[in-house]
């Protein structure tokens, strides 16, 4: 594929739209209507134009349409894939996923994006494995190194050396609140509290939202003894996220600070 990518945040991970090239004089959204019979480019472009607006239910029958004219383009398939994502179906995401890489299975993003349904799906061993292979296929890409590290540290709870060195790897490439939180993670499943810390506050001062970068962060401070501190910061979490599910274990952790 040599498709453009563009960057949709979603929680801890980024989903890839998957663009057609365009040159720089235009881009898909700015190029005139084809007056020509329709064939599946148009239905193609037409549902990345749907996908861009945010309508993802008319995306997916653009692309449906196309499929049926050009059943091989692997494109199609991933978009209809993400599509499904945005309707919060990953279970048709990761058909359309898979049915992608089936034709094109070099394509690092696809991968990514399955990875991404399968952690919808709760299947983080799977997610994990796709993650793997987007790394593989594009060590350069600073969110496949990033959900590799969160799904091995947090998710399946293991292999913490392996998570650090795809962590720092992501943050080597570009900083991002999420790749710094992950990072700080990693240091706090290894017992690396001070480097922890400091990774926690990386976070923070790139988005002083990022509620579980207080959490982590109270857990790092609890370990070393700075009682005022974690406080803080766990007060500072559920200030933030007042409905928290962990709220009454955080609660009890103030309790048994004070």
């Amino acid at each position: 594929m040599t498709n453009q990518t563009k960057l949709y945040p979603f929680l801890f991970t980024i989903l890839y739209l998957l663009l057609p090239a365009c040159s720089s004089e235009s881009s898909p959204s700015a190029t005139a209507k084809p007056t020509v019979t329709p064939n599946s480019n148009v239905f193609y472009e037409r549902g990345l134009d749907y996908l861009d607006q945010g309508d993802y239910q008319r995306a997916i029958e653009e692309f449906t349409q196309a499929i049926q004219l050009d059943p091989n383009n692997a494109d199609l398939y991933a978009n209809r894939g993400l599509a499904h994502h945005w309707l919060d179906a990953p279970g048709e995401a990761n058909a359309d996923y898979s049915r992608a890489i089936e034709l094109d299975p070099d394509y690092y993003l696809t991968y990514y994006n399955r990875g991404v349904s399968f952690d919808d799906r709760g299947d983080h061993e799977r997610a994990v494995a796709d993650y793997r292979r987007a790394v593989e296929r594009n060590p350069q890409d600073a969110s496949s190194q990033n959900n590799l590290a969160w799904g091995l540290a947090y998710f399946l709870d293991k292999d913490y050396e392996e998570a650090l060195e795809h962590a720092l790897a992501s943050v080597e490439l570009a900083s991002y609140d999420y790749n710094q939180d992950t990072l700080a993670l990693v240091y706090l499943k290894l017992e690396r509290y001070e480097e922890a810390i400091t990774h926690y506050n990386e976070a923070l001062a790139l988005n002083d939202q990022m509620d579980v970068s207080y959490r982590g962060r109270g857990e790092a401070h609890a370990a070393l003894g700075h009682t005022q501190e974690a406080i803080d910061d766990f007060e500072t979490y559920l200030r933030l996220v007042p409905n928290a599910d962990d709220r009454q274990e955080i609660e009890a952790e103030i309790d048994a600070l004070r």
